[in-house]
């Protein structure tokens, strides 16, 4: 089966495609995390939570947005599946440059794959314009977990307007910050902590990735903690659910 795949050169044709995808009335969830991640269980309990948050919201009220990477563990695979599995629309945008990413034949089972192929995928003609193009996508974005990219995920969000959650696994530990660099190593709690900070009316610790400078934090708007839910989780996982629910439904 061929993958029905539309190149988009501006991100406004990305947001009119998605809307046509979804149709209306349907909230349209990106996720952000690992593309490897160190913990082998991270993964499963990521889709344990997106799991019992369909079963909360129900297939009808959901939509999807991730890339279509299949790599073993990736948010972006841990995603579709549970899509494709639960009867959840899903939506693929990526790079052309990142189109080597998606190999199908990396999904054994014959029935995920050919629902996984069908997915409509919009595709970018650079990676710049692939990390804005999310936030076109959607109207809120989880952040599971992952690095500086998914700092990114989260600033294009609050820039136009979507809704936020930093969904902090407790199963990852307290780590938030590369020892050596100060990078980034868990965004979701990157950014809760750089969250505190800014309640407090401090700075976060340097080095800040450059998506989070004070110029670009202006673009989010006046109301933007409105917009972001910090929620640490773990199991059982519909425990968190009802406030997660509630919250992307604004």
């Amino acid at each position: 089966m061929k993958t029905p795949e539309v190149s988009v050169a501006a991100l406004d044709g990305v947001a009119e495609a998605s809307r046509a995808h979804f149709g209306a009335g349907r909230l349209r969830v990106a996720t952000a995390g690992y593309t490897v991640s160190l913990d082998r269980e991270h993964p499963r309990r990521v889709a344990a939570l997106l799991t019992a948050l369909v079963a909360k919201a129900s297939p009808e009220a959901l939509g999807f947005v991730t890339s279509p990477t299949t790599r073993a563990g990736s948010i972006d695979r841990v995603t579709s599946e549970v899509a494709l599995a639960l009867g959840v629309p899903l939506l693929h945008v990526t790079a052309r440059e990142f189109l080597g990413a998606a190999r199908p034949n990396a999904l054994r089972d014959p029935h995920l794959r050919a629902r996984w192929e069908a997915v409509p995928r919009l595709v970018l003609p650079t990676r710049e314009a692939y990390s804005q193009a999310t936030a076109y996508a959607s109207d809120a974005l989880l952040v599971f977990s992952g690095r500086d990219a998914s700092v990114s995920d989260f600033s294009f969000a609050l820039e136009r307007g979507n809704r936020a959650v930093l969904a902090v696994d407790a199963g990852l530990g307290a780590l938030s910050r590369d020892p050596s660099t100060g990078r980034p190593v868990d965004a979701a709690r990157f950014l809760k902590e750089a969250l505190q900070c800014w309640s407090r009316g401090e700075e976060p610790p340097d080095p800040l990735p450059p998506t989070l400078s004070p110029e670009r934090r202006a673009r989010w708007g006046s109301a933007w903690q409105d917009r972001v839910l910090a929620l640490s989780w773990g199991e059982p996982y519909e425990a968190h659910t009802r406030r997660l629910a509630a919250f992307l439904a604004g």
